[in-house]
């Protein structure tokens, strides 16, 4: 008898779930995954593995979902940390190496991303860690009410900085769950979809 090539292989869902379901499921996870942040737990694989079948109702193997969605599930924790504790850790202390000590040490609480996927090669997504972006927040000296465009917005941990310091915020990214998620972490703010590399064109 001779062994099928797909023995052993994940199953995949006859229909895949539209990009909308996909980033509320994320979502969900992160909201499970921030009271770890919050407490100050480290976030290890069973953590994650949890979170993420608790918010899909079912195992990676499945199918249900993979190990890019768990990465932008911890992503969305560390924004919706952000957005919940940012100003708290501002109104810690005005030396902003001591504020990035702080960011820092609940961006340790996540793992390392050493699973790349088929569609972060497309579209060569590699996600700014949590303490860059908030360097490149401060670097940008972001003005109350400024207009800030965000041409490849990921998961947010760039745009977040800008909303924490009260800018309008535009928002662009080509990946549809991608997109989807920030449709719903930034409700009221434009999300379009064109290609980052092009998008100069385009305003």
């Amino acid at each position: 008898m001779t062994n099928s090539p797909l023995a052993g292989a994940s199953t995949r869902p006859l229909i895949a779930p539209c990009p909308q379901q996909t980033a509320a499921s994320i979502i969900a996870a992160a909201h499970d995954l921030l009271g770890h942040l919050a407490a100050g737990r480290r976030i290890d694989a069973p953590v994650l593995r949890t979170a993420m079948q608790s918010a899909f109702g079912e195992s990676d193997a499945t199918g249900a979902w993979d190990w890019k969605a768990a990465y932008e599930a911890i992503e969305v924790a560390q924004l919706l940390f952000m957005r919940r504790y940012g100003p708290a850790i501002h109104g810690k202390s005005t030396d902003p190496f001591e504020r990035l000590q702080l960011v820092e040490r609940i961006a340790r609480l996540a793992p390392t991303q050493t699973r790349r996927s088929e569609e972060m090669q497309a579209y060569q997504q590699f996600s700014t860690p949590l303490g860059l972006a908030w360097v490149a927040g401060f670097a940008a000296d972001f003005s109350l009410a400024e207009l800030v465009l965000e041409p490849s917005a990921g998961t947010g941990l760039l745009a977040i900085q800008a909303e924490l310091a009260g800018c309008r915020i535009a928002l662009n990214e080509i990946a549809d769950v991608r997109a989807a998620l920030l449709g719903s972490l930034f409700e009221g703010s434009p999300v379009s979809m064109h290609d980052g590399a092009q998008i100069h064109d385009r305003l």
